[in-house]
């Protein structure tokens, strides 16, 4: 795969590098993606999750501009000013309905954010090219909602896939098939995670917001090694370079290497 991979609204937009032509794309991402995609065993997997796209009673949804303009279009414009708007979806993304900045949401605009809120998804799935080196929604091998992550960019490592929900869940994942080797396995260090997945030397580094980087084997089974406390808020990615984790905290910047002992006991 040697095109530009962009994950957005809905879509996940592949991109000639030389001309900026786009190529390909899929369908099936979040409202609001935060994370990349990653690539392994000639596929491209992704995971993206955010407020109100499960398949639920939470699910945000807009009704028909019909049916909420009789109800709260008070001065019969056929638009919607910010204070018209009751409480709720509509009222707190108000700039965005407002896609022109003319101070009201038109029927077209309504419609439009409609139309994202009803095909967002929150879901993990992997797609392999076709014989073109493009990719589609047909070339979706499967489809995973479970243990998603918000920020945190999810790993392929040694045949598996990884990923991590806030809270502190890590979910591994057949990359073939899409079915969990375990699923949503609680690390013990809450709160939001924001630093992407990083892999080497056979474990997985998975770092919270709260300062805590756990250490897990890269296995079938959840099998935690470490559990490293820095005590200062961390949301960059830790960089692995060599045999050296660099790891960026609010405050400070650390460089971890393994010792001499600990490199003479793998030989």
């Amino acid at each position: 795969l040697t095109d530009l991979v962009v994950p957005g609204t809905i879509w996940l937009i592949g991109y000639d590098p030389k001309t900026g032509d786009e190529r390909w794309r899929v369908s099936g991402l979040a409202r609001i993606t935060c994370t990349s995609p990653v690539v392994g065993d000639g596929m491209l997997f992704t995971a993206s999750w955010t407020t109100g796209g499960d398949r639920s009673a939470e699910r945000i949804t807009m009704p028909p501009f019909e049916e909420f303009a009789a109800q709260y279009d008070t001065d019969h414009d056929g638009r919607f000013t910010f204070a018209e708007l009751p409480e709720g979806p509509a009222k707190q993304r108000f700039k965005h309905l407002d896609g022109n900045r003319s101070g009201f949401v038109e029927r077209a605009e309504w419609e439009s954010m409609a139309a994202i809120f009803a095909r967002v998804e929150n879901q993990a799935f992997a797609v392999k090219p076709d014989e073109r080196g493009g990719l589609s929604d047909a070339g979706v091998t499967w489809r995973f909602k479970k243990g998603l992550p918000y920020v945190a960019s999810p790993v392929f490592y040694q045949g598996r896939f990884y990923m991590v929900k806030n809270g502190g869940l890590l979910t591994c994942v057949d990359p073939q098939t899409g079915t969990p080797a375990y699923l949503e396995e609680r690390l013990g260090s809450g709160g939001d995670y924001y630093a992407s997945l990083v892999a080497a030397d056979g474990r997985i580094f998975v770092t919270s917001q709260q300062g805590v980087i756990t250490v897990v084997a890269a296995d079938p089974a959840i099998s935690i090694l470490a559990k490293n406390d820095l005590a200062e808020p961390i949301h960059a990615t830790p960089a692995i370079i060599g045999d050296t984790i660099f790891v960026r905290t609010a405050a400070r910047l650390f460089a971890f290497r393994g010792s001499a002992k600990d490199a003479d006991e793998k030989r």
